[in-house]
């Protein structure tokens, strides 16, 4: 029942990509979004999930109801705007369940879901010559990235006979030595490397730049977050192999040495976000590895809010620079990056005591 309580938000926005399109479609969509935004709240303040899910869910639905009014009027008078509405709803509501539900089985479905919804948007525009590219290189890594969870997944429920990750974590523990353990942590971190964009596979990140905006706010703020919190969720079961956490920390910082300097030679912005991203994620994913759960969270959060601001208003970067001089733009961006210092430091500090961070310690207990 709990679990039922929990996935109201993404049954809301699921329904809703199941109703006959019509013309009203994207205004629609941003109505079921905002009633799922509504319904996060409530289910957070029922306590039923944990405080890491609870988070996530305010978080993940509040960012599509922002991208679903600002979709309104983006794609207004878009001839294909009711297939856009379908696949957006869907990809949110498959999203919101790989980083809310406790089953295996159904993650593993949803992310599958995910990447189909994700597929359909990348491609909305397909009279531009990049997107067939954009959607092949989506594909190479969604067949990796799929493939790979679902092995982890039937790996860790035939060896366990169990579904639930509650289940799964508690015979792992009792188990430390089954062979299933080190193949479905190799299986984890190669579904969270694909869907994040980490090294080998940034590419189709990089190139998922010529979606709309509101895809790749969409994308950048939520989807490729979702294995930070899987990793999270999963974390009694990864870190019982032996040198998991060094292999999964070299993968993480690894790519974010890497690839970040990618992002100082491109002269696009959209471009410059999504190198930034695959880095930000390595980051990230560097940090479950170093058992830094709350500043994985945190960054998590701050960095996808900034992104998808960021996407959504890169449109406005060629008019500001055709308006101003360069070291005008740099004096008018100074006081920004101060306000969103300050902004960041009080988020953090807030969710920090929202969880008890201060009096307890930086372990996913903290979290979980």
């Amino acid at each position: 029942m709990n679990e039922l309580v929990t996935l109201t938000p993404a049954l809301i926005l699921a329904v809703a990509a199941l109703l006959p399109a019509h013309r009203w479609a994207l205004l629609a969509t941003a109505v079921a979004s905002a009633v799922a935004f509504l319904a996060s709240v409530i289910v957070v303040l029922t306590g039923v999930p944990s405080p890491l899910t609870r988070l996530v869910l305010l978080y993940t639905t509040g960012v599509v109801a922002v991208l679903a009014v600002f979709s309104r009027r983006h794609l207004d008078g878009d001839v294909r705007a009711a297939q856009y509405s379908r696949a957006f709803l869907l990809a949110a509501a498959s999203a919101l369940v790989v980083v809310a539900s406790g089953n295996l089985l159904v993650i593993a479905v949803a992310w599958v879901a995910t990447g189909r919804a994700l597929a359909v948007l990348l491609g909305h525009h397909d009279r531009v010559n990049a997107t067939a590219d954009a959607v092949r290189r989506l594909w190479r890594a969604r067949l990796a990235s799929d493939a790979a969870l679902v092995i982890a997944s039937l790996t860790l429920v035939g060896a366990s006979g169990e579904s639930s990750v509650a289940a799964v974590s508690v015979w792992a523990a009792a188990n430390p030595t089954a062979l299933a353990l080190p193949v479905a942590t190799v299986a984890l971190f190669v579904a969270a490397a694909a869907r994040s964009g980490l090294w080998p596979f940034s590419r189709w990140l990089v190139q998922s730049v010529v979606a709309p905006a509101p895809v790749s706010a969409l994308l950048h703020a939520g989807i490729v977050n979702a294995p930070v919190v899987l990793l999270l969720t999963l974390q009694p079961v990864w870190t019982l192999t032996t040198g998991a956490d060094v292999l999964l920390a070299v993968v993480g910082f690894g790519s974010a040495i890497v690839l970040f300097p990618r992002k100082l030679v491109r002269p696009d912005v959209k471009t410059r976000l999504a190198w930034s991203t695959c880095a930000q994620l390595g980051f990230m994913l560097g940090l479950v590895a170093i058992g830094a759960p709350l500043a994985a969270i945190a960054h998590m959060v701050l960095h996808g809010t900034y992104k998808a601001a960021a996407f959504l208003g890169a449109g406005e970067q060629i008019s500001k620079a055709r308006a101003a001089e360069p070291a005008s733009i740099e004096a008018s961006t100074a006081p920004m990056r101060a306000i969103g210092m300050v902004a960041g430091l009080l988020t953090g500090a807030g969710f920090a005591t929202v969880v008890g961070a201060w009096s307890q310690p930086v372990t996913s207990v903290t979290l979980v």
